[in-house]
């Protein structure tokens, strides 16, 4: 039977062999509405990491040494060595948990709409990671605005995510274009909440080792654009970019798709999740 868990509050997950937070964001806690916190305000992992059938694990065989606190998916942790695989996706029971199975069995046709999953190699080294092609598609999904080609992702678990700044300029653009702002003006104007319904949607198309793409993940601005309920009018587009290295995805990614990966056959799958 899989063991399915649910990843709340307080559970950290690391996807870096290195935790220095002055080097990455790797190291970070999940918190109800999906925001990182600080360390000193998260609280002291469990002692178990319990399924949501009652199965329990000791949190520190499975966790980071180094913290106690951070569930370790890094290719060489612990967890690698007793379990060969992972899914992880937006949770089907709550939307302000990830699930997140070991060593799941038939993933896409328990875990996948349409029983399909496509595969692609996983990156590994000081990160978990995968190539895409990217591109813009306009609110109606009728045209891709911008594209950009095989670029490299790691699996993060900040809310956000980056991506090449020509696809940031994109949005940009975008916003100018149909509303005449900027960016920051967008952002704070009191109607944005209504008005994200209007900007592009990102698609990653995941590419094979011959470069090909098995599978579209298209996260929409209602995914990637974060409303602040207790700010009125305050809406924060959580793209970032960096000039050289990767770029990452974070929960809006995982809001959007479903992640399996396999230590063992040295991939890692995508899907449209249940």
């Amino acid at each position: 039977m899989d063991l399915v868990f649910e990843l709340e509050r307080g559970i950290g997950i690391s996807t870096y062999e290195s935790l220095d937070s002055s080097a990455s964001s790797g190291l970070v806690y999940l918190s109800v509405n999906g925001a990182t916190e600080e360390d000193e305000d998260v609280p002291e992992a469990p002692v178990y990491l319990r399924s949501v059938t009652g199965h329990a694990i000791p949190f520190d065989t499975i966790g980071n040494s180094e913290t106690g606190r951070a569930l370790d998916l890094t290719h060489g942790s612990f967890l690698a060595q007793l379990y060969s695989s992972w899914f992880i996706s937006q949770s089907p029971r709550s939307f302000s948990s990830l699930q997140f199975v070991l060593n799941p069995s038939d993933v896409p046709n328990r875990y996948c709409r349409d029983g399909y999953m496509g595969y692609a190699p996983v990156l590994f080294g000081p990160y978990l990671g995968f190539k895409a092609d990217l591109s813009l598609v306009d609110h109606d999904e009728s045209a891709a605005l911008i594209t950009s080609e095989s670029v490299d992702f790691h699996l993060d678990f900040v809310n956000g995510i980056s991506v090449p700044r020509v696809i940031k300029n994109g949005i940009s653009s975008t916003i100018f274009a149909t509303w005449n702002m900027t960016w920051t003006m967008f952002e704070h104007h009191p109607e944005c909440r209504t008005m994200i319904t209007q900007l592009p949607t990102i698609k990653f198309t995941i590419l094979d080792r011959e470069h090909r793409g098995v599978v579209d993940v298209h996260v929409e601005p209602s995914e990637y654009v974060l409303i602040d309920y207790q700010s009125p009018g305050t809406c924060h587009i959580n793209v970032a970019t960096f000039r050289s290295g990767t770029q990452f995805v974070g929960l809006p990614f995982f809001r959007s798709a479903g992640v399996l990966v396999d230590y063992s056959q040295r991939q890692i799958g995508f899907c449209d999740p249940l």
